[in-house]
């Protein structure tokens, strides 16, 4: 800054304790330094804001004149808004202000720097919690409807390997092969019709489904075989397996077995007779048997979240279910789901129902024979 625009500001002591910071970290960058020798009252804009005498080498004053605040505190100077004098503190006044920000880098500012009260933190705080809650239930039906729907798909390609297998074979398979107490399942053999055929030539027919032999190939999760809306587990589940049996840490027959969450329709033990499904013990049953409708008769359904002690093992040719009640009643080889209000149901025409909770027990059982010439009703939903 130029010596002259320095020495000719006023100083006012008065004014010493309202002057901004920048003015005074200025009068501290220049403390030291002599001023020139202007002789008494030698500034012509206000002659009462100055010392008595100025000499030369005389050390400037501790404070700095309020042209800087852009005004005089005396009063009778000319420093009006349309005069030189006042367009000269507005100089002087920016001047001071580019010094400030050029000068003092790195230096703390005594600003007030605005920010969030805890009033205001509190409101967007609730704020967003209660949006989250209107949004949450929205989130989660859509998380369910997906799962739900990768559910169906399950079904459906069931669905479609019981049909190819009918098709080759002939009739549907076996719902437990159970000669020589193998107990093979339906779903084994519909391994090679879900495009599995590799882990269906290394099960071994002529073994037990738990034998050592098939240990490798009945350990193997199915994706296809498995609800992603399971919850509620049974004794005897450990998420996708039926875990350690016996609880002694090592392998024995039939532990670590993968689950299945899809059981087969044995049929209904209220009606006569009592093997009156679609998947039977050491029996295979055709279309032609299936006198009540190829679209009224369930071949599988939801039986999920079923440990060892329920025969939940894919394998497992006790995968079978006899219906005596409604929907979600119990979850011991019955129709259970964890979705909301009902399960769902594969039909022996490859389609997919929905079974609401409160729906008539004498229409779900009769869904459950194939040939009792019932009347089915409106037992299902898409």
């Amino acid at each position: 800054m130029p010596a002259t625009s320095v020495a000719g500001s006023h100083i006012c002591q008065a004014e010493e304790n309202r002057i901004p910071l920048v003015m005074q970290r200025l009068r501290s960058q220049f403390a030291g330094t002599t001023a020139p020798s202007r002789g008494v009252n030698s500034c012509a804009l206000c002659p009462k804001c100055i010392p008595t005498s100025t000499s030369a080498g005389q050390k400037w004053p501790n404070q700095v004149h309020s042209l800087a605040r852009r005004a005089c505190i005396c009063g009778t100077c000319s420093l009006s808004n349309t005069s030189p004098q006042r367009k000269r503190v507005k100089s002087l006044n920016a001047l001071f202000a580019g010094k400030s920000r050029s000068s003092f880098d790195g230096q703390t500012r005594n600003f007030r720097k605005r920010g969030f009260t805890l009033v205001e933190l509190l409101v967007v705080v609730a704020i967003i919690g209660l949006l989250l809650a209107l949004l949450m239930p929205s989130i989660q039906s859509a998380r369910e409807a997906s799962r739900r729907t990768s559910c169906r798909n399950n079904l459906k390609q069931q669905g479609v390997a019981f049909e190819l297998y009918h098709n080759t074979r002939r009739s549907y398979p076996y719902g437990s092969f159970d000669h020589s107490k193998r107990q093979i399942s339906w779903s084994v053999y519909l391994l090679p019709f879900l495009e599995d055929a590799a882990m269906a030539d290394r099960f071994d027919f002529k073994q037990k489904y738990n034998h050592p032999t098939n240990r490798a190939v009945v350990s193997t999760v199915v994706p296809v075989f498995i609800c992603p809306s399971v919850v509620r587990m049974a004794t005897g589940r450990d998420t996708f397996t039926v875990g350690d049996k016996n609880n002694n840490g090592t392998y024995d027959d039939g532990d670590w077995a993968a689950a299945n969450d899809y059981g087969g329709n044995y049929g209904s033990s209220l009606a006569t007779p009592k093997d009156n499904g679609v998947l039977l013990y050491n029996r295979v049953v055709k279309h032609r048997e299936i006198t009540d409708g190829t679209s009224h008769t369930i071949i599988l359904a939801e039986d999920t979240g079923r440990g060892w002690q329920w025969d939940g093992e894919w394998a497992n040719g006790a995968n079978v279910f006899d219906q005596i009640g409604g929907v979600n009643l119990q979850q011991n080889n019955e129709m259970w789901s964890d979705h909301p209000a009902g399960v769902q149901v594969l039909l022996c025409d490859g389609s997919v129902q929905f079974v609401a909770n409160n729906t008539d027990t004498n229409a779900l059982l009769s869904m459950c024979t194939r040939s009792g010439q019932e009347m089915t009703g409106d037992a299902t939903s898409n």
